[in-house]
C-alpha cells in the first residue's frame, strides 16, 4: 500500500438489557467503526457512536460527513505519519473539524482513536 486509507462500516449491537433515557427506550447501540491504514501496513481502529436518542438516521449522517471530510482528514494524518516509526510519539490532535456539532466531535474522536491505536500497535504497546 502506498497511501493512507480511511475505511468505515456501520454497526448495530442489540443490548441484553434495554434501558430508558429521557429520549426513550434504548435497545441497541449503533455507530461507525473506523479503520485507518498507513502506507506501511500499520492500522488502527476507532469508533464514532451517536448519543442514544439521536434521530434514527444519525449513523447515515455520520457516514455522509466522514465521506465529505475524509480527504482533508487523510491529508492531516499523512502529515503525522513521519512520527509513526520515530523514537517519540507526540500528541498531535486532529484539528480539521470545522463544525462543532456532535457528528464532527464523534468523527474526530474516531479518527484520533484510530491514530493512537495504530501508533500503539506500531510501537508494540498493548
Amino acid at each position: 500500500m502506498t497511501r493512507w486509507t480511511l475505511e468505515f462500516a456501520p454497526y448495530r449491537v442489540p443490548l441484553r438489557r434495554p434501558f430508558r433515557t429521557a429520549h426513550g427506550l434504548v435497545e441497541s447501540r449503533e455507530g461507525l467503526l473506523v479503520r485507518l491504514r498507513a502506507p506501511g501496513g500499520d492500522e488502527g481502529l476507532g469508533e464514532a457512536a451517536p448519543v442514544p436518542g439521536d434521530p434514527g438516521d444519525a449513523v447515515r449522517g455520520l457516514a455522509n460527513r466522514l465521506r465529505e471530510l475524509a480527504p482533508a482528514l487523510l491529508e492531516q494524518v499523512a502529515g503525522r505519519g513521519a512520527r509513526l516509526r520515530g523514537d517519540a510519539v507526540l500528541p498531535l490532535p486532529i484539528v480539521l473539524m470545522p463544525g462543532t456539532g456532535a457528528a464532527d466531535r464523534a468523527l474526530a474522536c474516531a479518527v484520533d482513536t484510530a491514530w493512537w491505536d495504530m501508533t500503539a500497535s506500531a510501537a508494540r504497546m498493548p
